[in-house]
């Protein structure tokens, strides 16, 4: 019995301490699989807000960051802001006080996941009845 496991221990000693080197095409294939997840294609999600006379925009500032800026699932920075379009074009901002932009991975993430988020569903619920308008586009990148 002895001999038996001292042969065990022995082989398992030996095979531990060989080392495996792969051919160059499965580690080359492993390289462009990673470039092509640096290079993956983003959903760029901007949402404008027009909010009623009298809205409390800094507290509705301070909460997206407070709810929407906690969800984990973004592939990018999450960023709620003022909409500080020029003077020459704020004609065209039509009255949207503040600026949502995310990205997400695939539309299942934001159709799926980020639309029916507690906290998503938290913010919309505490502050819509101050939304007088929302404009969303939502555009892919390469």
């Amino acid at each position: 019995m002895k001999k038996i496991f001292l042969v065990v221990l022995s082989s398992l000693t030996f095979y531990s301490c060989i080392s495996v080197k792969f051919p160059d095409s499965i580690n080359a294939d492993i390289k462009v699989d990673a470039e092509k997840e640096i290079e993956r294609k983003k959903l760029h999600h901007t949402v404008g807000f027009k909010f009623k006379e009298g809205s409390p925009l800094d507290s509705i500032k301070e909460s997206a960051q407070n709810t929407l800026g906690k969800i984990e699932l973004y592939a990018g920075n999450f960023k709620y802001g003022d909409n500080n379009v020029s003077s020459i074009d704020q004609k065209y901002a039509r009255g949207h006080q503040h600026i949502l932009h995310v990205t997400f991975w695939s539309e299942y993430d934001r159709d799926s996941l980020y639309m029916p988020h507690p906290l998503h569903i938290q913010f919309g619920t505490k502050w819509g009845k101050y939304v007088d308008e929302i404009v969303v586009f939502d555009v892919w990148e390469k």
